[in-house]
């Protein structure tokens, strides 16, 4: 699903939003496990903070936990579908209270 950046998650506008990116889940994806890479190495256009999956452990998908460690963030990692010479197709997924 794409959203526009005034579009509201649960309230919250996506400009609004603090975006942790998971690196290190996205690069073993994409087969690079444990090469190093900074997050401005990546050229991600939008500001985003290093984050893991840990971040989601205190809630879950019924919203009945208040997901602390995220608050009103978003946990996001990419993960490869298909990838050619000339074209690549990713999977974004997006995670939110």
């Amino acid at each position: 699903m794409l959203l526009p950046p005034g579009e509201s998650l649960s309230g919250v506008s996506v400009t609004k939003r603090k975006i942790f990116f998971d690196h290190e889940r996205t690069m073993a994806a994409f087969g690079h496990g444990g090469t190093p890479m900074s997050l401005s190495d990546l050229g991600i256009r939008t500001p985003v903070t290093a984050g893991s999956r840990s971040l989601l452990n205190d809630g879950n998908l019924w919203g009945d936990k208040p997901c602390k460690q995220l608050g009103w963030s978003a946990y996001v990692w990419i993960e490869p579908i298909s990838i050619t010479n000339s074209q690549s197709v990713v999977r974004g997924y997006v995670d939110w209270p």
